[in-house]
């Protein structure tokens, strides 16, 4: 009997402890609840905020976006009124018909190209006192220098040292005067590699030194008629007996040319490798044959089949002064003496070096110092035709 009580005791006092559990869970989740409903409200405020203070900013850029376009439009029509109105008056403006004329280049390049000449030239070196040539080794293969001036005789039974090279140059007078580099007139003075050759007694003696214009299908050689002493410019005479060789303009002060404008050089960057590199393979084969072509022979049949055409490249002038023009028109050996035109189509420098390590420079001679020599060369020849 006192066993029972005490275990009924013991489970009403379990019930009672249970309830209180209960009571304190649900005062609990009630809590959690409200804690819920707060930060959720809160948390539903915050949003309301973000989105007026987004819808206000929205409002703000359309406004500042409509007031830009606004702006931009009305600047535009401002912009095209003056240059409607300055074109008007200054016609005869070539900057203002490049920017009218998007294919200029190409039209230029045409009406110009058939005035500038691939020069090829070759020569050897021959002793003053016997008149023989400097020869290589009978056993000699190669006809590089890479043997060494050591290697070299003017006895020996090998064949005699021959070098060719390739410039470029441009019809300045229809009188048969053509402009080009100092270095294209005497190449061996400008390499190092034929220097101890020189300094040995040496003289150099042109074997071929001719040009070919696009469109003919001769050469006509050259003879040099002008040397500047201080830059590298020269004045070269061809007879062309009537041929339809046009003659480039020129730009007669250096100040047409500005910083930031487009020049284009015409030329013939590394001779005639990469005519021969850009011809399809039957006609590559048919310039060289299965026997192989001479320097000589590949430059003949070229001209004859109308494949000798300059290579245009375009750039922008990074530099002007009295002495020198700057450009990053890429060329290369073989570019030596070619025009550099600007946009009214005319020449305003003459292309002369390479800047070595940085390829985006150029070097060119201003075409007024060309203009100069031209005319020193044409009084002291007052009976030339």
């Amino acid at each position: 009997m006192n066993w029972f009580a005490s275990a009924k005791k013991t489970v009403k006092k379990g019930t009672t402890t249970h309830k209180s559990a209960n009571r304190t869970l649900s005062a609990t989740l009630v809590i959690g609840l409200m804690v819920l409903g707060l930060l959720s409200l809160r948390m539903h405020y915050q949003v309301r905020q973000l989105k007026a203070a987004n819808q206000r900013i929205v409002q703000h850029n359309a406004r500042d976006a409509s007031q830009l376009v606004h702006h931009l439009v009305q600047l535009q029509r401002h912009v095209n009124q003056q240059n409607s109105l300055y074109i008007t008056q200054q016609a005869d403006q070539p900057r203002y018909q490049v920017a009218r004329h998007p294919d200029w280049a190409e039209k230029m390049v045409a009406k110009l190209c058939n005035g500038v000449c691939l020069i090829q030239g070759e020569y050897m070196f021959i002793n003053p006192e016997t008149g023989q040539p400097l020869r290589r080794p009978e056993e000699a293969i190669d006809r590089s220098v890479d043997a060494g001036v050591m290697a070299l005789s003017a006895t020996g039974a090998g064949p005699p040292l021959v070098v060719q090279y390739s410039g470029t140059g441009f019809l300045i007078d229809q009188r048969g005067y053509i402009a080009t580099n100092r270095h294209v007139t005497e190449p061996w003075r400008f390499s190092d590699e034929y220097q101890a050759i020189l300094q040995a007694g040496y003289k150099p003696q042109m074997l071929l030194f001719r040009a070919f214009f696009p469109g003919q299908a001769h050469p006509f050689n050259l003879t040099v008629k002008a040397v500047d002493k201080e830059e590298d410019i020269a004045i070269l005479h061809s007879r062309l007996g009537g041929s339809a060789v046009p003659v480039l303009p020129c730009a007669g002060e250096p100040d047409n040319l500005k910083v930031g404008q487009t020049v284009i050089v015409l030329g013939y960057p590394t001779g005639f490798d990469l005519l021969l590199a850009r011809m399809k393979r039957s006609e590559l084969d048919r310039i060289v044959g299965s026997g192989g072509a001479t320097f000589e022979e590949v430059g003949l049949k070229m001209a004859q089949r109308g494949l000798i055409q300059p290579t245009a490249t375009r750039g922008m002038c990074g530099r002007v002064n009295a002495g020198r023009v700057l450009y990053d028109a890429p060329t290369a050996v073989g570019g030596s003496g070619a025009p550099v035109i600007g946009q009214a189509g005319k020449v305003v420098a003459i292309n002369t070096a390479l800047m070595k390590g940085f390829t985006g420079t150029n070097f060119g001679v201003p075409v007024s110092r060309i203009l100069e020599l031209l005319k020193q060369t044409v009084a002291a020849e007052p009976n030339r035709l």
